[in-house]
């Protein structure tokens, strides 16, 4: 079963994402870019799918982290002010794909499907 790595701050979206992709998936959720980091070392996954704001390490330290150290492991980036990110941060230097708030849950599982074949 292929592993996500979900890293997102708010219990909410959390319980979504679990909901959304823990019948099809082994799913791992941290709280912020620091945990994610750590687990990573002992843990490799598939994909990780990051909020772009969170306390401590944005989204966007975490991918850059990431793709220094697992550089083929794929990235997909979750926010709500995609505008933001688009005009400010290098998307393509450290994300697969992004996912504006509030998002279609169908739409994002398909994506990260899709992105898990290409990447297999």
């Amino acid at each position: 079963m292929e592993k996500i790595l979900i890293v997102e701050d708010q219990k909410t979206d959390q319980m979504l994402f679990k909901l959304v992709f823990g019948d099809d998936f082994e799913v791992t959720v941290m709280d912020n870019g620091f945990d994610a980091l750590r687990y990573l070392e002992d843990q490799p996954v598939d994909l990780v799918l990051t909020d772009l704001k969170m306390p401590g390490m944005s989204g966007v330290d975490l991918a850059e982290r990431i793709k220094q150290l697992y550089p083929g492991l794929p990235v997909i980036a979750i926010t709500a002010q995609p505008e933001y990110f688009y005009n400010h941060v290098n998307m393509e230097a450290f994300f697969e794909d992004l996912i504006s708030k509030p998002m279609d849950l169908n739409d994002l599982k398909q994506k990260v499907e899709l992105l898990l074949r290409h990447s297999s």
